[in-house]
């Protein structure tokens, strides 16, 4: 029976864990990604606005201490778009009709969705973690559009006393991540923690540019390459 280490924040680690074990893995919770209000607060957006975009499960799910308005409450929002199913399906819960998700999970893909092509003039509030990619951003204001960007949420690098850490990288035959930026810190994290061994396992990502990053951190087992983010794409790739 295979361990895989999951390392997304902690929310979506416990939804990918129940998942794996279902399928008869054994799990580790390992979040190197901790979401943490915004350190900048944006304005408030009452304004309305034609599309909505959430670009993570964080970004609906915001530790913001004055969250954005959930279900078009407050906003005159016209459609709603996600940066990948797992966005999709946490707004769902939400109660917000979702017209479109990406996948795989980016804000490339999502830049070819029909609603994002003839848009010039029209009002598009992006809600994001600071300090993200800015592709989706400045491409919209390119194309003609008039972009508000809601910062909902950062993440941190989570720190642990090493004596609450029962586990040992001989314990862990895959490692999982989902962002670039947790990828990142998985490295400093293992070297912080002593745990280096794991650069050595199979380590499965979401995307080209995490799977070219992976070498480069140090990884030098199998960069395993799942179509998406959501908990189906990952097991399919373990399976």
């Amino acid at each position: 029976m295979k361990t895989i280490l999951i390392t997304r924040p902690l929310a979506q680690s416990q939804s990918l864990a129940e998942t794996l074990q279902s399928h008869g893995f054994k799990t580790i919770i390992f979040p190197t990604l901790l979401i943490a209000p915004p350190g900048q607060l944006s304005a408030q957006q009452d304004i309305e606005v034609d599309i909505a975009i959430f670009v993570s499960p964080s970004s609906v799910n915001s530790p913001h201490p004055n969250p954005p308005p959930q279900a078009g409450v407050g906003l005159g929002w016209g459609q709603t778009l996600a940066i990948g199913k797992g966005t999709a399906e946490a707004l769902e819960k939400k109660g917000i009709k979702v017209m479109g998700f990406a996948e795989p999970a980016n804000s490339e893909t999502l830049l070819k969705h029909p609603l994002l092509q003839d848009i010039a003039g029209k009002k598009i509030i992006i809600f994001c973690g600071e300090n993200g990619k800015t592709l989706l951003q400045d491409t919209l204001n390119i194309r003609g559009a008039i972009v508000n960007i809601v910062y909902t949420h950062q993440s941190l690098m989570p720190e642990y006393d090493e004596n609450s850490l029962h586990w040992q990288a001989s314990d862990v035959d895959i490692t999982v991540s989902t962002s670039l930026a947790s990828l990142k810190n998985l490295r400093t994290m293992l070297e912080k923690y002593h745990r280096l061994d794991i650069l050595q396992k199979p380590l499965v990502v979401i995307s080209e540019t995490m799977q070219n990053a992976a070498p480069l951190l140090g990884f030098s087992n199998d960069i395993l390459l799942a179509a998406g983010a959501s908990n189906e794409s990952i097991i399919r790739i373990l399976l």
